[in-house]
């Protein structure tokens, strides 16, 4: 593993095995093994949501983008998608639940091959919609994973080799054939399946969405379902070329991906892999924004974009930030954000 760190692009990835390792002895992670601070007051649900908006189309890579901006309201909302999701990619860590209507159907706690750690995969169901959520970084065998930047060949793209080869840990487990991937396959999620994952769980929902709806099924009967949208959140590149969904045209997922750069700060992860080859996804990303006044806002780039691929606004002055990669700080931005 020393001699694979030391041949991995550069000063870039070290940084990220520092930034994650003090995550774990973070004040900020009271209860959760990813950093997530369980004790971190959200702000109050009437105080929140979007008033304003101003689209704009900007030249240079053919991106598009609409900037919202969050200003206060006082009403009783329902939960967004968006916010359900955020929520979801969360609760994995430790198989919370509910999340509005999401309730737990079922949870995976498996231990790694590689040093011991854990590794959790849950499916949560709402009628008969499932979502397949994967939790992010959380023991020193993820952050092996994370490390492994070798090229993985599979379903028609060259993966990030650890994430896949994480991917497949869960797909050569015994609970996968025999409940997970009947399960997925029943009546009980014919109304449509969701990926979603923060941080490396970001990544294993995207290569699941990939490997799923690729042409011709190439996992045969590890899958032979369809993934119907994809969320994740801070989530890393992973793949040569932009992952395509071979179940549409565009080769756009629904969904979205969620990241945050503000104006001092930024979530250095999902900037990582890029800047050494890896591309993210095709699915809309969606740029969270905090100004020096501490004012939000968020950007959307179309899933076909460079921005959507490359997060090609790269951070100028600011620093990267541990707690702009917090799963709470995702979710108490996208719930004044994002309304039903």
């Amino acid at each position: 593993m020393l001699s694979l760190f030391f041949r991995s692009s550069a000063y870039f990835t070290s940084f990220v095995l520092l930034w994650r390792l003090s995550l774990a002895s973070s004040p900020d992670s009271l209860t959760t093994t990813d950093g997530c601070a369980l004790g971190q007051p959200l702000q109050s649900m009437g105080m929140l949501q979007a008033a304003s908006r101003m689209n704009n189309s900007w030249g240079g890579l053919g991106s598009r983008r609409r900037r919202t901006f969050a200003a206060p309201i006082s009403a009783t909302r329902l939960e967004s998608r968006e916010v359900l999701m955020a929520k979801i990619a969360k609760f994995v860590y430790t198989f919370a639940a509910p999340a509005g209507p999401w309730v737990l159907a079922k949870t995976w706690d498996q231990r790694s091959q590689f040093f011991g750690g854990k590794d959790r995969l849950a499916i949560y169901q709402s009628g008969n919609q499932c979502v397949v959520a994967f939790a992010g970084t959380d023991d020193v065998s993820d952050l092996s994973d994370d490390l492994d930047v070798r090229d993985k060949e599979a379903c028609g793209h060259s993966f990030h080799k650890g994430i896949y080869e994480e991917f497949q840990n869960f797909l050569s487990g015994k609970k996968w054939s025999s409940e997970f991937q009947p399960y997925l396959k029943s009546d009980a999620c014919s109304g449509g399946i969701i990926a979603v994952g923060h941080s490396l769980g970001g990544a294993l929902a995207s290569v699941l969405a990939t490997c799923a709806n690729a042409p011709g099924n190439p996992l045969g009967t590890q899958l032979g379902f369809l993934i119907t949208s994809l969320y994740t959140i801070g989530a890393p590149a992973l793949a040569k070329s932009s992952p395509r969904n071979g179940q549409t045209s565009s080769g756009c997922f629904n969904g979205a991906r969620f990241f945050i750069e503000d104006s001092q700060t930024y979530d250095p992860v999902s900037y990582a892999a890029v800047r050494i080859g890896f591309e993210h996804p095709r699915v809309k990303a969606i740029r969270l924004h905090s100004d020096s006044d501490d004012r939000l806002s968020f950007d959307t780039f179309s899933c076909e974009s460079d921005e959507a691929r490359l997060n090609s606004d790269e951070p100028g002055m600011q620093f990267p930030s541990k707690n702009d990669h917090l799963a709470t700080t995702y979710i108490s931005r996208i719930e004044k954000l994002f309304v039903e």
